[in-house]
């Protein structure tokens, strides 16, 4: 075999010189196509059912999330209105950002609670057209029936939407009652999940572990979702109970205002059609109010009524974003895939919305975040070291190898580095922190090689030796 490739090389050295520059150009092009890579795939087979189990819940769920920790005095000044514009910028400039997955902070909990409100707001308006308008047609009736109206039958007519008023609070109370039954039902679930999890070791059963506290957040989500919908069906019920109260002073009113059943007749149908009127622009307001969505309040106060519910207590859902009385989180989950160019772009954009902000140098952690740091580590590393492992052996090629072209062994080494990383490029290889360990080996063995063979041939060639 050696024979046959001395031939070929000595009867063709052009062709054969051209094929190898050819080989290397081709060669070299994989050097674009690869990735350094730090993730899961590098530590367990990508066919595994383990790996797979977690790829299917991380398309499912996101990936692990980014964690921002913000410090402030205390919870007033994490969750003052400048503060939460800010968390708000972050949360509009990241939630369409490629590779983001969900963005969970307490904008969060004011989007839901804007949008509660929006729905509570359509509903209520709803609820006053239908109730206008059947008011306004019973009174219709009554004062289309005869002229002599008998007071009462205006009174067991309001006292009827007293009562249908009433029946509302006692279905309002019924439905907390209820919510309330379904609260507890999950409280026993968080505590059962919870001594599951107490008894399992974090780092052995890792997978198990972070689920059941993800599974225990989520269940944490829904019980302060019940508190808020349970703090808002009894301010609605205290609100119908208002209206019922209402209706029984118009009525005492009404007793007392018309003294002559004339008069009686006369305002009643001024008082039907001012009600009618206010029916149908009521309910054209309640037919088009699913137009309007919930934005970031722009006045303190409205954020103020989201926070305090009730004007005191801290609205449930945020207590689970405070790690102490003066740090808040944020957590930013990933998508399945995300590119190490995406997470570079998410942490720019979480570097740039806090830009010039009291929150410049809060913390910004998270595995994501530590993989970044390790590639970028890594590809510095490796710049380095080829980059003083090429002084080095000029420095060393130059005092100490007294031939001629003496830094040909240096480019025969580069040639098979970029060689190699081409090829692990063109056949899909990822540099990981195994991989990266095959250049130093290349690199001392190629030199030495490489050395000891121009050696070799300087000395034939300086001994007068035919090279046939």
């Amino acid at each position: 075999m050696k024979k046959i490739l001395n031939k070929i090389i000595y009867k063709w050295p052009f062709k054969v010189l051209f094929v190898i520059v050819v080989v290397i150009a081709v060669t070299a092009t994989g050097i674009l196509n690869v990735e350094l890579s730090t993730g899961n795939e590098t530590l367990i087979e990508p066919t595994s059912d383990t790996y797979l189990d977690n790829s299917k819940y991380q398309s499912v769920f996101g990936t692990d999330p980014i964690i921002i920790v913000l410090e402030g005095d205390d919870q007033n000044d994490l969750l003052s209105h400048e503060s939460l514009s800010i968390i708000n910028t972050l949360n509009t400039n990241l939630k369409d950002l490629a590779g983001v997955f969900y963005v969970n902070s307490p904008i969060t909990v004011v989007e839901y609670a804007g949008q509660r409100s929006v729905q509570m707001y359509q509903t209520a308006l709803d609820e006053i057209a239908v109730g206008l308008g059947l008011i306004a047609s019973n009174i219709a009736q009554m004062s289309e029936s005869q002229a002599g109206v008998d007071p009462e039958v205006l009174t067991t007519a309001l006292n009827n939407i007293i009562t249908a008023q009433n029946n509302v609070t006692l279905g309002l109370e019924n439905e907390v009652a209820t919510m309330s039954l379904m609260q507890m039902n999950v409280d026993n679930e968080i505590v059962l999940l919870t001594s599951q999890r107490d008894i399992l070791d974090p780092i052995a059963q890792e997978t198990e572990y972070l689920s059941l506290t993800r599974t225990i957040t989520v269940l944490s989500s829904v019980s302060n979702v019940y508190t808020q919908m349970i703090s808002l069906n009894t301010t609605f019920g205290d609100a119908t109970g208002q209206s019922a109260l209402g209706i029984q002073n118009i009525l005492t009113q009404l007793t007392t205002m018309f003294t002559t059943m004339s008069d009686l007749e006369t305002n009643l149908l001024s008082l039907q059609s001012n009600l009618s009127s206010m029916a149908t622009n009521i309910s054209m307001l309640a037919a088009n109010f699913n137009g309007f969505t919930s934005t970031f309040p722009t006045e303190a106060s409205t954020l103020l009524n989201m926070i305090y519910p009730d004007g005191v207590s801290l609205n449930p859902m945020l207590e689970s974003y405070f790690v102490d009385d003066t740090h808040l989180f944020i957590s930013i989950i990933l998508e399945e895939g995300t590119t190490e160019s995406e997470v570079e772009n998410i942490l720019n954009e979480i570097t740039l919305s806090f830009e010039e902000t009291v929150y410049e140098d809060s913390l910004v952690s998270g595995k994501p975040v530590l993989n970044y740091d390790i590639k970028s580590s890594m590809m510095d590393s490796m710049k380095t070291m080829m980059m003083m492992s090429g002084i080095i052996m000029v420095i060393i090629l130059l005092v100490l190898f007294p031939v001629p072209f003496r830094l040909l062994p240096l480019l025969v080494v580069l040639i098979a580095v970029i060689t190699t990383v081409g090829v692990m490029g063109l056949v899909g290889i990822p540099l990981t922190m195994v991989s990266m360990a095959v250049f130093p080996v290349l690199i001392g063995l190629g030199i030495d090689y490489s050395i000891q063979f121009h050696n070799r041939y300087m000395e034939e060639v300086l001994g007068g030796e035919n090279n046939e």
